[in-house]
């Protein structure tokens, strides 16, 4: 019956969730962790991501085991730009510092964060530190790319948003619509570097090609 909702909850998995009667979005927080918003379409199916997937290398650096925060890297000099796909790994046409990174957006400069969580959820908080985008996100490691050289790889894997893009995801010189699938050219415990080439996975070798330099906060 769409009057009462029963949810019976494990001892170890999402520890609250506040629904709006009569309302088709609900928020779903784990306990001590971040809140996932989702959409349904019948307040009687709801969708629970698993709160304890496997726990796989990659996933265990970009959340630690169960969530991690993400922001530009200001120890680099640019932490934002272009240069050419399957052969740069950085900005190298044009670039932005994170001093700057305020002046390309009004939502994703300093200050803003990306917390990723070992369930698959993801938030954006904008720069103001109020605003939050809630999604999800996913990664496969088995999508590798070599280099243009066909001498080393490239790429080590792929990375998908769904509902929210990473600081900055938008399609540069291709209408600025979001961007939901990333090239993972650098992932370690402090560092995390993603590209996308702006004709997809068609761009030929050497084509403009965007970067996003991120470390662990």
């Amino acid at each position: 019956m769409k009057s009462k909702v029963l949810i019976l909850l494990a001892a170890l998995s999402f520890a609250a969730v506040v629904a709006a009667q009569g309302t088709k979005t609900m928020y779903i927080m784990k306990k001590g962790g971040i809140a996932y918003q989702s959409a349904v379409s019948s307040i009687d199916s709801i969708i629970f991501y698993n709160p304890y997937p496997d726990i796989t290398e990659t996933l265990l650096l970009l959340t630690g085991g169960s969530e991690k925060t993400w922001t530009w890297d200001g120890g680099k000099n640019e932490v934002f730009g272009n240069g050419a796909y399957l052969s740069d790994t950085q900005p190298s046409w044009w670039g932005c510092s994170a001093t700057d990174i305020s002046t390309q957006t009004e939502t994703d400069g300093i200050g803003a964060s990306m917390t990723f969580s070992a369930t698959g959820a993801m938030v954006k908080t904008w720069q103001d530190n109020d605003t939050k985008v809630f999604g999800t996100f996913s990664i496969d490691m088995t999508k590798t790319k070599m280099n243009a050289e066909d001498t080393d790889i490239w790429s080590i894997g792929k990375f998908y948003t769904d509902n929210v893009t990473v600081l900055m995801g938008k399609k540069m010189n291709r209408g600025e619509g979001p961007i939901y699938e990333y090239d993972i050219i650098k992932l370690n415990a402090t560092e995390l570097v993603l590209a996308w080439p702006e004709d997809g996975d068609s761009t030929g070798a050497w084509g403009a090609c965007w970067f996003w330099m991120f470390k662990a906060k």
